[in-house]
């Protein structure tokens, strides 16, 4: 990720607990100047949003679950999403 967009900057917007499970919603922002998941650069600022739950056993997080729109990031970057048969 930091190869993709080395300007990085997470901000953990929300961070909530119950039981074993963390919850947490942060934002990414960026440029993107290096090849982020298969895309060349394109010298564009993103934003990205993501949910994880972690789950935690003896104070080490043993299982992580994210979720991060991956089609706003590509709309971003200059993409468009064409339906199959279009």
């Amino acid at each position: 990720m930091f190869a993709a967009i080395p300007d990085l900057q997470v901000t953990l917007e929300d961070i909530f607990g119950c039981g074993d499970k963390v919850a947490t919603r942060i934002t990414m922002s960026g440029t993107q100047t290096g090849t982020f998941q298969g895309i060349p650069p394109t010298g564009k600022p993103i934003v990205m949003k993501a949910n994880h739950i972690f789950r935690c056993e003896g104070g080490q997080i043993v299982q992580r679950h994210g979720q991060l729109d991956r089609l706003e990031v590509l709309k971003q970057l200059g993409y468009t999403v064409v339906p199959a048969g279009k």
